[in-house]
């Protein structure tokens, strides 16, 4: 399927080349990963509602929330959070939906209980269509994004599921 329009994609286009950029600029403050959650899901890369992004830790035996991104929340700051670091931290610090993915903790996935964590996902995070994506990361851990699109990715999915690859960059806190 084809792009939705020429402006769209060059804008999808901008954003996925400027993030590797922007993750090396965050070398050094907290909480990257939101910045790139945030990056990856605003209206001018993959237009996404909500996504909940967590690390699987086996050998410690967790499950933990790392960032959340919420399209219904008011979020002026994370239009300029590359300009303004700071005021973005603090938004995120207090935008609840973030706070109740942070605050997510549990033990590791066992082997072939995806199924069970997706539904468990969901009824604690109050997603109402979700889809989730599991990868691997350095050290044997697995990321797992949850995440909830207005409409059909099409085309874009298979870039935006290759684009979370960029969340295994970012030093997590």
């Amino acid at each position: 399927m084809k792009p939705k329009n020429k402006n769209h994609h060059t804008k999808l286009l901008k954003c996925l080349c400027d993030l590797p950029k922007r993750i090396v600029s965050l070398q050094d403050k907290d909480h990257a990963p939101e910045f790139i959650l945030h990056g990856l899901c605003n209206e001018d890369c993959f237009n996404v509602l909500r996504a909940a992004f967590f690390i699987d830790n086996p050998d410690f035996n967790v499950f933990r929330g790392v960032a959340g991104f919420c399209k219904a929340e008011p979020h002026a700051e994370s239009h300029h959070m590359w300009e303004d670091p700071i005021a973005f931290t603090n938004y995120m610090g207090r935008s609840a939906f973030n706070k109740l993915v942070r605050d997510f903790a549990r033990e590791s996935i066992k082997p072939g209980a995806e199924k069970e964590l997706q539904a468990f996902l969901l009824k604690n995070l109050g997603f109402e269509k979700p889809q989730m994506h599991l990868w691997p990361l350095k050290h044997e851990n697995k990321g797992v994004l949850v995440f909830e699109h207005e409409e059909d990715l099409d085309w874009e999915e298979e870039h935006f599921i290759n684009s979370l690859h960029l969340l295994s960059l970012c030093p997590v806190s």
